[in-house]
């Protein structure tokens, strides 16, 4: 029984290990979201923190950022914002567990370089270019995968149209309608040569030296 007991503890142990290193488990890795005091920007930071354990979100006002003041993190515990400084940011202190990686979500024009700076703590640090909802949603679904039910729940939140890129693939199967497949390129048989008739030589004309004949005049009868 003893033996039966270490037997299960040590399968337990494994199942741990293997679950410890799965991609679900990195995909669980602290994620900074840093976005500017943009209505539906902030918005959709909440939302992939419905979807998705520990993301934490920073946030900042323009003004606030070229005077050196107004950074805020989102305190999840007390639901409220909460001031922080530029020198807490840059060191990570603020963070009990800090980030693997920071999302910047913003252009240039959105978001000063100076947040870049301060984020040079995080080694994984990856930038969304723009405020548009439709291409940010789609830089977030490389970095977090959504599921179908993720994506038209995301769709229905911020009323955009799906389009199902892998339809036809699925429909038709791997060579696409009938009509549009690719020809297959058929094997063409190489035409005979025809032979070569090699051009008879010109003939040429060779003389031919006549021998000479001796005539022998014939004998007249003696008179006798």
């Amino acid at each position: 029984m003893f033996k039966k007991s270490i037997f299960s503890c040590v399968i337990a142990l494994i199942a741990m290990g293997l679950f410890s290193y799965s991609p679900a488990a990195r995909a669980s890795e602290p994620t900074l979201l840093v976005v500017p005091s943009h209505y539906t920007t902030v918005q959709l930071a909440f939302d992939i923190a419905k979807l998705r354990r520990n993301i934490l979100i920073v946030s900042f006002s323009e003004a606030g950022v070229k005077t050196g003041q107004a950074l805020y993190i989102w305190d999840s515990n007390t639901a409220a914002w909460v001031k922080i400084t530029f020198a807490d940011y840059n060191s990570g202190s603020i963070f009990s567990v800090k980030p693997e990686r920071i999302i910047i979500i913003g252009s240039e024009k959105d978001v000063p370089p100076v947040l870049g700076e301060v984020s040079s703590w995080c080694s994984n640090v990856k930038r969304i270019p723009t405020l548009a909802i439709l291409d940010t949603v789609n830089s977030l679904d490389k970095e977090f995968s959504f599921t179908s039910p993720e994506w038209k729940w995301l769709a229905k939140e911020y009323d955009l149209k799906l389009e199902d890129r892998n339809a036809e693939r699925r429909r038709y199967g791997r060579y696409g309608k009938p009509g549009e497949r690719t020809k297959a390129p058929m094997p063409v048989t190489p035409t005979p040569a025809e032979p070569k008739m090699e051009k008879p030589a010109t003939p040429v004309m060779i003389q031919i030296e006549t021998p000479e004949t001796t005539t022998k005049k014939k004998s007249l009868p003696e008179n006798k």
